[in-house]
């Protein structure tokens, strides 16, 4: 995370295990969305850049860990859930 004022780095996600392909702001800005060529999507504490939750597509299906990229991920408006694709 960058500080738009300064230019400075306020924060770097460590973590993914490949590229992060995206990532967003949740709409209250205390949360950060990545999606990663891992086959994860990570949800982060914005204020600290700490994982909170760890995204894999298998889970979803019950089948196990799918190692197919996360290309994109982002927060529902109201907060309480993520999409990735």
């Amino acid at each position: 995370i960058w500080d738009a004022s300064s230019g400075k780095v306020m924060h770097v996600f460590r973590g993914h295990d490949d590229d992060v392909l995206s990532a967003r702001f949740s709409q209250d800005g205390t949360r950060v969305v990545t999606a990663s060529a891992d086959g994860t999507a990570r949800i982060w504490d914005a204020s600290s850049g700490n994982v909170t939750h760890v995204l894999k597509h298998g889970d979803a299906h019950g089948d196990g860990y799918m190692t197919a990229p996360m290309f994109s991920a982002g927060f529902s408006q109201d907060g309480t859930r993520v999409v990735t694709a």
